[in-house]
């Protein structure tokens, strides 16, 4: 499954200017916005924005806590507890760098390839070129 952009921009976003990270509220925002997104293009909407979030978390683009890890006896059964805290600074960076729609228009179509790293370094260089063009420099 390919990395949708999009939606995990939009995901960024909403979850940097939530004011309640509480389950609720991000549960809330899970089946309310972003499983209904026009964004998600996959029939099987539940794996496509599973697996943005997985991105994320494997980014290290959200801050959680490990909570415990329960293992079944005699299976292979394993669950794990996190709580979730909001944006690590890896993500409020790469959200920052982003924001602006008009950057982000100019990248997301041959950001697709690119390395959440990589996407992040040239909006950043193009920001820079859009305040010096703004300022006349």
């Amino acid at each position: 499954m390919k990395r949708n952009l999009e939606l995990i921009r939009e995901i960024l976003m909403d979850i940097e200017s939530s004011k309640d990270l509480s389950w609720n509220a991000l549960n809330n925002l899970y089946y309310k916005k972003w499983l209904t997104s026009e964004l998600i293009t996959s029939k099987d909407k539940t794996t496509e924005l599973n697996h943005q979030i997985e991105l994320l978390q494997s980014s290290q683009f959200f801050l959680t806590n490990l909570i415990s890890i329960r293992r079944g006896i005699g299976t292979a059964v394993m669950s794990i507890s996190a709580s979730f805290h909001g944006l690590s600074n890896k993500g409020h960076e790469y959200i920052e760098s982003i924001r602006q729609q008009e950057i982000w228009n100019s990248i997301k179509q041959d950001a697709i390839n690119l390395s959440f790293d990589a996407i992040k370094q040239l909006s950043i260089e193009l920001s820079k070129s859009y305040i010096k063009k703004k300022l006349g420099l």
